[in-house]
């Protein structure tokens, strides 16, 4: 099962992923609404962040990670994106 930790998601966003990727995909978030710099511990296959919605200081501490992701836009591509890396886990490629 693919891990992602999403770092500046509305919480209401981030339980429409949980259900819509039940089963399928881990998640872990850092909701906008959290103000705390304290990096969230785990083994993550790829950690996005939601740079609309985060501090410099927040993408620093996640920007080393080998599977990490900068998600310019809104939900759609962070919706768009999980779509890809779930996809890409299975085996099928996008033409």
């Amino acid at each position: 099962m693919l891990k992602i930790l999403v770092v500046g998601v509305r919480s209401a966003k981030a339980f429409e992923l949980s259900k819509m990727y039940k089963g399928k995909v881990k998640f872990k978030f850092v909701t906008d609404q959290e103000r705390s710099l304290k990096k969230v511990g785990g083994e993550f296959d790829f950690i996005l962040t939601c740079i609309k919605f985060t501090t410099h200081s927040t993408e620093r501490l996640y920007s080393d990670h080998v599977g990490y992701i900068r998600i310019f836009g809104g939900c759609s591509s962070l919706s768009s994106t999980i779509d890809s890396l779930y996809q890409a886990s299975l085996g099928v490629s996008h033409v």
